[in-house]
């Protein structure tokens, strides 16, 4: 999983609890630091909606030219809600956004 973010944004426990869902993180990244070529050992991208937009469109584009499943996230370790899509360590996160890019693979519809 790719993750564009400001360095050191996430927690060492969310890293771990992706780890120990059979998913490694690469980054977090900054937008200038996205290189298309990341993305052939990635089942996704996650992009933090702190993001400048300016700087995230250019990477949208190209991740829907290529139909890469991507997914707009809260960077929150905070339990398990009904909101966003939050990129924390709780299970439940992290099934809502793997579920959510595996229906992006099937049906190309993007969050």
């Amino acid at each position: 999983m790719i993750v564009i973010a400001t360095p050191g944004s996430l927690s060492s426990a969310t890293v771990e609890a992706w780890r120990q869902s059979g998913i490694e993180i690469i980054g977090p990244l900054l937008p200038e630091s996205f290189r298309p070529k990341l993305l052939h050992c990635a089942i996704g991208v996650a992009i933090d909606v702190m993001e400048p937009p300016e700087e995230v469109f250019p990477i949208v584009v190209t991740l829907e030219r290529m139909a890469v499943p991507h997914v707009f996230v809260v960077l929150d370790d905070a339990m398990d809600g009904d909101g966003p899509f939050q990129f924390g360590s709780h299970v439940g996160q992290i099934g809502t956004i793997i579920n959510t890019l595996v229906d992006q693979q099937s049906n190309g519809v993007r969050h």
